[in-house]
């Protein structure tokens, strides 16, 4: 199931990803991010090579070669594409697709319970951005970007995401006796700068 979640998020989120860029009049490739998903996971079943080991270092690095290649490659047609398509097409799949396979990658390397670590600073970040910032922002981040986001909600999420991660620590420790560093888990909360 995780690895199936992995896949439609790499699927969807690619999509929405190009849209941004076709809004600003580039034209990302989209049959090669579908098919740089396929390849990656059959990769990840075919081979038998699963968790985060030099034995699968190999083909991760051939398949970005492959999307480097084909994001090249795309650019072939000159008259109808600039740089900036091929660009966007391996930016996409490197970004969304290979990060989101790395939750994969951290199930199968046999730590099952931190993917929780990668949902937590996913949600709780952006929650807590997105309340801290309604309640106390008055200072804009970066207003040409994102009009909306302010500094106190970037420190608010990047707080109270550390502090979750501080909690899970102690669920880690109490509920299945784990011995986990409680101060590494809030620096790392701290660490990711939302």
């Amino acid at each position: 199931p995780l690895m199936a979640a992995a896949v439609l998020i790499g699927i969807v989120g690619l999509k929405e990803f190009y849209n941004g860029f076709r809004a600003m009049d580039v034209k990302p490739c989209y049959p090669i991010g579908v098919a740089a998903v396929a390849a990656l996971y059959a990769m990840n079943v075919l081979t038998g090579t699963s968790g985060i080991h030099e034995g699968n270092f190999k083909w991760h690095v051939l398949w970005v070669f492959g999307v480097v290649l084909a994001s090249m490659l795309y650019l072939f047609k000159i008259d109808e594409r600039k740089l900036e398509d091929g660009m966007a097409t391996m930016t996409g799949v490197l970004y969304v697709v290979f990060f989101s396979y790395h939750v994969v990658l951290i199930d199968q390397g046999g730590y099952p319970l931190l993917v929780w670590l990668v949902l937590i600073t996913a949600f709780v970040t952006d929650i807590m951005a997105y309340f801290s910032g309604y309640f106390f922002g008055k200072h804009k981040l970066a207003p040409q970007i994102s009009p909306k986001k302010t500094i106190e909600g970037s420190v608010g999420g990047i707080l109270l995401c550390s502090l979750s991660f501080l909690a899970y620590s102690y669920v880690l420790n109490g509920a299945f006796s784990l011995d986990t560093n409680p101060l590494s888990f809030l620096i790392i909360g701290m660490g990711h700068f939302g």
